[in-house]
Parts: C-alpha cells; structure tokens; sequence
C-alpha cells in the first residue's frame, strides 16, 4: 500500500519506489525497485491512475530538453511541432507540423525514427503554439493545452499510452504580481498580456489532466538531483537560461 512520506530523504531512497501526484505530493513503496512516477492525477488515491497507465516513468533531463525545444521552435515559428518518447526513453526528433496539425506523415516518421533507435512508442509530445502577428508581435491566437477537436478523433491518433499537449495559458495580472515580486508591474490598459506555459494530458477516451511546465520541470529535477535548468519567463513564455 502506498503511503504518504514527506520526510522520505531522497539521497537513500534505494529499494523505494517514489511516486508524485500532479499537485506534488510524494507517496512511497517499499519494493525493492528505485524507480520514480509522475502520476497524471490531483488525488491522494492514485492506484486508479496508475492501471490506467497515466503516468511518466523515470523521466529524464533528456525529456525536458526536448520539450522546452518543441515550445520554443512551436512559439518562434507559429506551427505545432511533434516528437516521440520510447519506453526506453528514447526520443525521435522534433518534427515540424502546420499551424493546427500534424499530419499523418509526420507522425509516422517520427515513429520510424524511434525505432530506427532501437525503442519503440510509449507516448507522443506535440504542441498548440501562441501565433503572432507577423508585423507587431502580438499574440492573436493563444495555443491552450486541451487537446483539440481533431486531437481526438479516433481516424487521428497518435498511438501511444497517452498524448501531451504543450499549451499556454493567460496569467492575469494580479496572479503575474504574486509570481514575480519584485519587479515593476504596472495597470496600464496597455499592459500586455502574459502566458505561463501548461501541459495538457489526453488519450483518445478522455483528457486526464493539466501541469504546469514549471512544476514538471521542478519535479523531474529534484528526482535527477539537477539544481540548474533554463526556466520559462513567465512573461513571455520563452526560455531563459539561468
């Protein structure tokens, strides 16, 4: 049975299986594995979750390279972008789709090369990028993190155990303030709007749920003892390195 261990220390955690929920709360299992799981669930009882197969398993900086590179290709051109992870935890390359999709080809292509790399699919990555205008800059369509309509028709699937959505959603000022103490903050009626990039998770049955991405990346570092990575600006969600 699993059970709620705040105290667990990380540096001898030989032999336990740690899991977290989607709020961050760490559970514990002693069964003489060292494995850890991001559970794509809010709840306390994530058994459920689990058998559903809803979960990221030992997920590495690798990861989180490839899908700050997807939002930052995603919101640099417009276009969504799509790439594969193995169970191996193998990655295809980051393929480039269209503004709202990504064709069949590409999706296949991404697949060939995941197995061209000895793995085969565990689940599929792509984004909802923020459109710009060409001319201002402005943002004039935000990519949010649900899946979309054609997302889940059953004749477009992406084949895997689940499916992330790289999404944006808007930060409202005041929320903005909390998040960012110290710096200047005005309310002007021209103050632009601000994004905070969210992952959204899906199969074809059913959307699971949100995170955000600075909660996955909090997570998947503490795990890899990794104190430094490149974080999201919040103001403007593109990458800043640190």
């Amino acid at each position: 049975m699993l059970s709620l261990t705040d105290s667990l220390d990380f540096s001898d955690s030989s032999g336990v299986t740690l899991y977290f929920n989607l709020k961050g709360k760490r559970f514990s299992e002693k069964n003489g594995k060292s494995d850890y799981y991001i559970v794509f669930t809010k709840e306390d009882d994530i058994q459920e979750t689990i058998r559903k197969g809803y979960y990221l398993l030992n997920p590495g900086i690798a990861l989180l390279d490839h899908i700050t590179r997807a939002y930052h290709l995603s919101d640099s051109l417009g276009v969504e972008h799509f790439f594969v992870v193995g169970r191996q935890s193998k990655m295809s390359d980051i393929e480039r789709g269209i503004i709202d999709a990504i064709f069949p080809n590409v999706i296949q292509r991404a697949k060939t090369t995941l197995v061209s790399r000895g793995d085969v699919l565990d689940f599929s990555v792509h984004s909802h990028p923020l459109v710009k205008n060409a001319i201002s800059g402005e943002v004039e369509r935000i990519g949010g993190p649900l899946p979309s309509g054609p997302d889940l028709m059953p004749q477009y699937p992406m084949g895997g155990r689940f499916e992330m959505v790289l999404g944006h959603e808007v930060i409202d000022p005041m929320e903005y303030r909390k998040l960012d103490k110290g710096v200047s903050f005005s309310t002007a009626i021209d103050q632009p709007q601000r994004y905070r990039q969210v992952i959204g998770l899906y199969n074809q049955g059913e959307v699971i749920g949100t995170i955000f991405y600075e909660k996955l990346i909090e997570l998947v570092c503490r795990v890899n003892k990794v104190k430094r990575y490149p974080v999201i600006d919040k103001t403007n969600a593109d990458i800043v390195s640190l």
